[in-house]
């Protein structure tokens, strides 16, 4: 089902990569720690945006969240195709 990586704070779901670490970072340098003016000026205006986390699509479907608490991102996840 899942597994979780422990040191790393990568957590790996059947198929998605839940990043809890600053150590994981896009190549625009946003991950763990981010704030939400940051990820606006690199990223630009998410596909999907709930009170809690917002989605940005890749392809035909939203593949990258980031999940922020208190305006900071605090999990980053990738889903990967089936």
């Amino acid at each position: 089902m899942g597994e979780y990586g422990g040191a790393d704070n990568l957590i790996v779901l059947n198929s998605q990569f839940v990043f809890a670490s600053s150590d994981y970072k896009t190549v625009d340098g946003i991950g763990v720690g981010s704030l939400e003016a940051e990820v606006l000026e690199k990223l630009g205006k998410p596909n999907l945006k709930t009170k809690t986390g917002w989605g940005y699509k890749s392809g035909d479907y939203a593949a990258f969240y980031l999940y922020f608490e208190e305006g900071v991102v605090k999990y980053m996840s990738i889903g990967m195709p089936s």
